[in-house]
């Protein structure tokens, strides 16, 4: 049953005076009203105006998860600014950033033939302002997105060229590996090679929440502008693109989109038309860490580097361990006890499997070498290191342990440690991560250091 979010009734308001520093509160002045059951979302509902040129109306509607079908916007939230437009939603102004703006106004410009639009929008569904609402959401985000019946990417609005860069891509989407001779007809377009690239470096493909939205999207379509493009032409082109393109171009074209991100646009396609099972898409969660740590994913929220890629870990879906989204813990606790899972969970395999615990699954060398620094370059947290001298019967080597200010151990005091971990040399391990190629993968890194 869906019943239409009533203004003032219940009601909790986003402040009317959020400043655009904040974090919160995208949404303002909307009062809304609890959700009613655990299954419950909200959705947008997008009205065409009645005549040519006549604006589309707005309102929040209460529903039950698997109801009714719905589409799911995936885009970059950028940042908040003073002149950041207003929607009219259920008669109430309610400010939103303007790439999410662009987004609602291009959509609204192709519905115009029909009576009604579902669409749901993180910023707008979610009370923003309601940290134990928008942790329960943020825990049912894999079904939200999985069981739409279309996720639109929306990539931005046109800019440097992008709606060519569309052009292009649609046009040879059908071309195969084989097809080198159309291929360089794209390459020796200077103009083309110059539109594809600027269109592979925006913001969009540097969201840490895009890898659960594309891999899980039942129907995908990317829009930039006025274009609008399937996943499957998309990753057809690039790859093609990137096997039989001039070295230099390939180079940076994999390196702008990422070729993580070619692969799962690859993997995605492939596996909705082939109807693989969904179980295939997941892994561990130490890769999808370490993706987020070599890849320069982006998140609003620091403690969204771990909530948007836990639902596609493998942890998750075998059930090993849960991690429940919860805004109100601090950033460094969230990570704490991510650690702590993670080797505990090593414990316990061992103790299974009757065997010494060792870091064979490579998590200590992507904490410490890879999260560990970027937490502190990119998420914020305090970390200091601090070194102890420590003797040994053949030499003596430099033990690091990582903490925060306050004293407090980083990693939990709870985490379980070999003396084979305790005893890895930093130095030894500079030195073999330098010999790491450029875009290793983590299995590629492991075999590099013998892990």
């Amino acid at each position: 049953m869906m019943t239409a979010d009533e203004a003032g009734v219940n009601g909790t308001a986003g402040p009317c005076n959020a400043g655009p520093d904040q974090t919160t509160g995208l949404v303002e002045c909307y009062p809304y009203r609890p959700l009613e059951h655990d299954n419950t979302i909200r959705l947008l509902l997008i009205t065409p105006g009645a005549g040519e040129g006549a604006n589309p109306t707005y309102s929040l509607l209460h529903a039950e998860l698997g109801e009714i079908p719905y589409k799911a916007l995936s885009y970059e939230w950028g940042l908040a600014s003073d002149d950041d437009p207003t929607l009219v939603i259920d008669g109430h102004p309610v400010r939103i950033r303007k790439n999410l703006f662009a987004a609602l106004e291009q959509i609204s410009s192709c519905i115009h033939h029909l009576s009604f639009y579902l669409i749901w929008i993180d910023a707008i569904c979610i009370n923003q302002n309601d940290n134990a609402e928008k942790g329960h959401q943020v825990q049912k985000m894999h079904r939200l997105f999985s069981e739409a019946e279309q996720v639109l990417a929306w990539t931005g609005p046109a800019a440097d060229d992008s709606e060519y860069a569309m052009d292009i891509l649609n046009a040879n989407s059908h071309a195969h590996l084989s097809d080198t001779n159309l291929v360089r007809e794209v390459i020796a377009n200077r103009r083309a090679k110059r539109a594809i690239l600027s269109w592979c470096d925006c913001p969009y493909w540097k969201r840490v929440w895009i890898m659960q939205e594309i891999y899980l999207a039942r129907r995908i379509v990317f829009m930039c502008g006025p274009r609008i493009i399937h996943d499957r032409k998309i990753s057809i082109c690039l790859a093609v693109m990137g096997c039989t393109g001039e070295s230099t171009f390939s180079a940076v074209l994999l390196n702008d989109i990422n070729h993580y991100w070619s692969s799962v646009l690859w993997d995605s396609a492939l596996q909705r038309e082939s109807g693989l099972e969904k179980r295939a898409i997941y892994k561990p969660l130490r890769e999808w860490l370490y993706i987020c740590a070599t890849s320069q994913v982006l998140a609003t929220d620091p403690r969204d580097y771990i909530y948007g890629v836990i639902s596609l870990s493998t942890e998750t879906q075998s059930g090993f361990f849960q991690i429940i989204p919860d805004y109100n813990k601090p950033v460094e606790t969230v990570f704490q006890e991510v650690d702590i899972k993670m080797m505990r969970a090593k414990a316990k395999l061992c103790t299974e499997c009757n065997k010494a615990l060792e870091d064979d699954n490579g998590w200590r060398f992507i904490r410490d070498v890879f999260i560990v620094p970027w937490l502190r370059k990119n998420v914020g947290v305090d970390v200091q290191i601090r070194w102890q001298e420590k003797e040994h019967t053949k030499h003596k080597c430099d033990e690091r342990r990582f903490g925060l200010t306050q004293n407090k151990n980083l990693w939990g005091t709870e985490c379980i440690r070999s003396p084979e971990m305790e005893e890895k040399d930093a130095v030894t391990g500079i030195q073999k991560i330098r010999q790491i190629p450029k875009g290793s993968n983590i299995d590629q890194a492991a075999t590099v250091l013998r892990l």
